[in-house]
């Protein structure tokens, strides 16, 4: 479920889309549209617009754009099948690619994007401000430009594990973690990202057992939260 603007939200179900307006405290329906069940990623854009990549067992690979109110593609564009996480915006997607970051625009245009020693495979990605914003295996946040071949204009720690999502709005960026941790990192008055707001989930676990786990990492954090061998 999607909050596109006030009072205005968009539910998924498998391959089906419903816009409903829930105003007044009843739920009206807006539109209502059906994709191919090869649906392998969605993503809301700008709240007008969704971005959809499909993966068809016997078809090219392709992202689209669509306008949410017409239910029609501003555009299509291939990409490679098996391809990893994407960051949406209005005229392309930054994606991973193996160990690659790959700009697609909207032209059908594709163009490598540098990121240094990151680890873009396992990255949560989106694109914010004309930059695409990457939280990377080893919790490394990395602002990297759309319109240059540079390396990341800025990277900090904010996580001690992988990224697990990432959303920007209003100059926010608000980033998860596998270590159970939520930051919120926003510009100094030197343009510079900084973390000014950290958080970590604690799992419940009293009860549990770990007596066959293998991770040791994992034992220290049931273990710390109320589990017993």
């Amino acid at each position: 479920m999607y909050l596109l603007k006030e009072d205005l939200v968009l539910m998924t179900d498998h391959s089906e889309f419903l816009i409903a307006d829930i105003s007044d405290g009843v739920a009206t329906e807006v539109a209502c549209f059906s994709v191919s069940s090869d649906l392998r990623g969605v993503a809301v854009v700008d709240q007008t617009l969704l971005g959809l990549l499909f993966e068809p067992e016997y078809a090219d690979s392709e992202a689209l754009l669509i306008d949410i109110q017409s239910g029609q593609a501003r555009w299509r564009v291939p990409v490679q099948p098996g391809a990893g996480v994407c960051g949406w915006f209005t005229h392309g997607v930054v994606m991973t690619s193996g160990q690659q970051l790959l700009l697609i625009r909207e032209d059908r245009t594709t163009m490598p994007m540098r990121h240094g020693d990151l680890e873009p495979s396992g990255a949560a990605i989106c694109v914010h401000d004309d930059q695409a914003i990457l939280v990377t295996e080893n919790g490394r946040e990395a602002w990297l430009p759309l319109d240059n071949h540079a390396d990341p204009e800025h990277t900090l720690i904010v996580h001690h594990g992988a990224g697990t999502a990432v959303a920007a709005a209003n100059g926010d960026v608000l980033s998860s973690g596998t270590d159970g941790s939520i930051a919120l990192t926003r510009r100094d008055a030197n343009g510079v990202p900084a973390v000014v707001a950290r958080a970590e989930r604690r799992v419940r676990c009293a009860g549990a057992r770990v007596k066959n786990m293998e991770s040791k990492r994992e034992i220290a954090i049931f273990t710390a939260n109320g589990a017993v061998c």
